[in-house]
């Protein structure tokens, strides 16, 4: 039933035509067949990745990191990154390829998006090299702080910074709190960077 859960299709009426509705479904049966250990799981698991449904693409991706099949598992996730994709399945990706390897080639790639011409793309890129704690992860995502001009980028860097739970990056953000200059009209404090961008959700209190 697993197996032949990942392949099912069920289309169901909508206004003007069909949809399937069974993306959440070939996504659970992905995760049932690699902890069943089923012999040829990454072989659907790659067919996954492949989904029309973003829904199915993001499930691949967990499934395909929760293997822990470096072989076969990496590979797939560099080749649906290199695609592309919407964020949200991007950001899975990410998380997955660092999960299984957490190495200098992985965090390169992912680099790479952080220059990305979607916001939202640059955006998951970041998250997903904070969440991976590398300490490797800590001058890329400053080296980006210190270059992006935009606001909510810059917001999204700190965040990021802050997942990583590193000494650099507590020290970092004191350095910031000491800057911190004028209070915003939002009750906020704005920072005394360059541009002067708010940073009110990290430095939201006084020094």
């Amino acid at each position: 039933m697993t197996l032949r859960g990942i392949r099912h299709i069920q289309q169901e009426p909508i206004w003007g035509g069909s949809e399937d509705t069974a993306a959440a479904l070939r996504g659970a049966c992905a995760l049932g067949l690699v902890r069943m250990n089923y012999p040829q799981v990454m072989s659907e698991l790659a067919d996954l990745l492949a989904d029309p449904k973003p829904e199915a693409r993001m499930a691949a991706a967990r499934a395909i990191a929760y293997s822990e099949d470096l072989l076969a598992g990496v590979p797939l996730l560099r080749l649906r990154i290199q695609v592309g994709d919407t964020a949200p399945v991007l950001s899975d990706c990410f998380l997955a390829l660092l999960q299984l390897s957490p190495e200098s080639s992985s965090l390169a790639l992912i680099r790479r998006f952080l220059t990305a011409d979607l916001n939202e793309v640059a955006e998951v890129a970041a998250l997903a090299l904070g969440e991976s704690r590398l300490p490797e992860a800590f001058p890329v995502l400053q080296n980006w702080w210190q270059r992006t001009r935009i606001t909510e980028l810059r917001r999204t860097a700190l965040t990021a910074i802050a997942l990583l739970r590193q000494d650099d990056a507590d020290t970092l953000r004191v350095s910031r709190r000491q800057r911190v200059s004028v209070v915003t009209d939002s009750g906020g404090w704005a920072c005394g960077c360059e541009r002067s961008d708010l940073c009110t959700q990290h430095l939201s209190s006084r020094p």
